[in-house]
């Protein structure tokens, strides 16, 4: 059974697993798939989407949180950093890092026990994402702050990854927790670091194979 959203920024758990989208930019030239492309779009680079080296740089928008589209380059300013892991809460560094190849984006709550079931299978994989250059952004829309969102997610035995309830994202607060692509929780995005496109999501009866997408993206075939 399926549980929508209700109430504002109240997500229900989602149902069993079946399926998964996934964009490809030979079957969707135009950028845009999986519920229309230029949706949450902005026509222009948002300010600070350049690395600080010369050698690297964001690429261009337009942005969204759509599949299909480079998403924002977005920092959260003040999650919590798992103990285990290296590198910063920020899109145009994970971009400009060379052993980084894809971010995938965790949205939760707080009170879904199922969530905590997959966040505790994502957890015993640690050894394995890191091997792969995958990072996880866990986001746990419910929580009053960050801290609780850290407290819930290494509560589930997660010690890497970034931890925020997204009120402290760079380009609006709630950008990917209040986000349309989804109804339901736990849900995962998967982000291509190569070119930042947001290039897998999760639909409403489905769980991604995410271990299949991090050795896809790891060897640059995805």
């Amino acid at each position: 059974m399926l549980f929508l959203l209700v109430v504002a920024a109240g997500l229900g758990c989602r149902g069993e697993p079946t399926g998964a989208h996934y964009f490809d930019a030979d079957t969707a030239a135009d950028g845009e798939a999986d519920g229309g492309g230029d949706a949450d779009a902005d026509s222009d680079s948002p300010d600070g989407a350049d690395s600080d080296s010369p050698a690297c740089s964001y690429p261009p928008g337009p942005y969204g949180f759509r599949t299909g589209m480079p998403v924002y380059p977005i920092r959260w300013t003040e999650a919590v950093i798992g103990a285990d892991e290296t590198r910063p809460a920020d899109l145009a560094a994970l971009h400009c890092d060379p052993e980084t190849h894809s971010v995938f984006v965790y949205v939760t709550i707080q009170g879904c026990a199922g969530c905590a079931e997959r966040l505790a299978a994502i957890a015993e994989q640690r050894d394995y994402w890191a091997e792969q250059g995958a990072r996880w952004v866990f986001v746990v829309v419910d929580a009053a702050t960050n801290a609780d969102a850290d407290a819930y997610v290494s509560g589930n035995g997660v010690t890497f990854g970034f931890r925020t309830n997204d009120n402290d994202n760079s380009e609006y607060p709630r950008v990917v927790g209040h986000a349309d692509i989804f109804v339901g929780v736990p849900w995962v995005g998967v982000i291509r670091t190569a070119d930042m496109m947001l290039v897998y999501d999760e639909p409403e009866d489905s769980d991604l194979d995410v271990v299949a997408i991090a050795a896809e993206l790891a060897a640059g075939e995805g």
